[in-house]
């Protein structure tokens, strides 16, 4: 085949057009679309001219090749996106995730009163001072040690892995980065509860199975700060109770609940007698903690009863609860007293009968038992899919003023049901949304993803 005419190449060039290689390639692509889209027959074979090349047989001597015949027939149109990409209902555009944890600085402000400096119990530092005037005066020549003043506690956060952790997993993640970026604690670290095979709880710290009595600290200067929502099995039959009781009588130990306070009562917490505690003292083990209502039941009263103050991610009831930590007067906490062997198993939240409600009258319990925040989150999750960015992305810029409890509101109001279709791959779909017209419901399988 002979060479085209140099004049070929140089036609765009006469034309002043100067193209890059990154430009013609698209142009090229572009054309092949275009006319791809606009065939609606068959490809035809194309027609030879008398000035098309064309290629002469092989030698004799050569040996022929046998070119596959091509079975496969010619796609219409090229794929744009991907195979993933183009089974999605639109064009997936890149967004910065926000933060699951909103209010992270107003939550760092309430945990203030807990940076205190106290003197290390075992860490010391050479009195200079004091040594000079030991030798000079007492001819004691044997150095003079103090105690180095660190912060004050550290905090132990056990997190109860449930089938609904991965809904709370991003919030988890970026409280402790709080917590470990506050400056009010020494030390954090990150330990698991879970139910065994055989329902009994069990006690992980990063791989590895602990035993409870690893967390007790007799200095009080440890803070368990126990997460959950309070609806899983061992919350209901006692046994989380009794541990939570133990680890009490050495140090502090409070819980952090992920559900609103109207959502209590339908959790293990309504077994619970509600008190508002405060303290003289700072880090006073659960039993030390003074309660403004008087309890008449003697049993409440005995050793066998446990004190737990409770606190949700807010800033108010935050910054209360590090008060009565810190031993500050006039501060109250929410807190309730238990009786774990007076509590018999029953069924968790969402279970049972709310299983046979329909996908209306859901919303319509829903609808009267949620916060006004929480009904119009509920309502755009309705109206876009539903995943934990794109929820996230509805709080940041419509919701401004939602937070954390108002979500897990939504996720724990009867209108999600977890889905699993491996064990690595959980979330929850909905199964009973309003719409937007307050008319209609929708009854889908949107995934959540986690």
């Amino acid at each position: 085949m002979s060479a085209p005419p140099e004049k070929e190449y140089n036609k765009l060039a006469q034309a002043e057009i100067n193209l890059t290689a990154q430009e013609l390639a698209d142009i090229i692509w572009l054309m092949v679309q275009i006319k791809q889209s606009s065939d609606t027959a068959e490809i035809s074979p194309v027609p030879t001219t008398d000035n098309s090349p064309t290629i002469s047989s092989p030698p004799e001597n050569t040996q022929s090749i046998d070119f596959p015949e091509i079975v496969e027939p010619v796609q219409k149109t090229a794929p744009v996106y991907s195979k993933s990409v183009s089974e999605s209902a639109g064009l997936p555009i890149k967004i910065t995730d926000p933060l699951a944890l909103r209010n992270t600085l107003t939550l760092g402000r309430s945990l203030r009163p807990l940076m205190r400096k106290v003197p290390s119990l075992t860490e010391t530092v050479l009195d200079e001072e004091a040594t000079v005037i030991s030798i000079a005066e007492e001819d004691f020549w044997l150095p003079v040690v103090q105690p180095v003043l660190t912060r004050w506690l550290e905090v132990a956060l056990v997190i109860e892995e449930t089938a609904r952790y991965p809904l709370w997993r991003q919030i988890l993640i970026e409280f402790q980065q709080l917590l470990e970026r506050h400056g009010a604690f020494r030390n954090v670290t990150l330990w698991h509860l879970k139910m065994g095979d055989k329902g009994e709880i069990q006690l992980y710290l990063k791989n590895r199975q602990a035993s409870f009595k690893e967390l007790n600290d007799p200095s009080s200067q440890r803070l368990i700060w126990l997460v959950s929502d309070c609806v899983s099995p061992i919350w209901h039959d006692g046994s989380l109770l009794k541990v939570l009781r133990d680890w009490a009588k050495m140090q502090p130990v409070s819980l952090l609940q992920l559900l609103p306070e109207r959502l209590w009562s339908r959790t293990a917490l309504g077994w619970g007698m509600e008190v508002q505690l405060y303290s003289e003292n700072p880090g006073v083990p659960n039993t030390r903690l003074l309660k403004t209502r008087q309890i008449v039941d003697t049993e409440f009263n005995s050793s066998q009863a446990l004190t737990l103050p409770i606190v949700t991610l807010e800033s108010f009831p935050m910054k209360n609860w590090a008060k009565v930590l810190a031993g500050v007067g006039g501060s109250r906490t929410p807190g309730l007293v238990f009786l774990p062997e007076k509590i018999t198993p029953e069924e968790t939240l969402n279970d049972g009968e709310d299983n046979q409600l329909s996908p209306k009258a859901r919303v319509s319990r829903f609808q009267a038992a949620a916060s006004p925040l929480s009904r119009q989150l509920a309502r755009m999750m309705a109206a876009a899919p539903v995943s934990l960015p794109v929820i996230r992305l509805i709080q940041e810029k419509l919701l401004p003023n939602s937070h954390a409890v108002h979500l897990a509101e939504v996720l724990m109001g009867g209108l999600l049901k977890p889905t699993a279709k491996k064990t690595t791959d959980r979330g929850v779909s909905i199964i009973g949304t309003e719409n937007q017209d307050k008319k209609h419901y929708i009854n889908t399988t949107k995934k959540i993803r986690c």
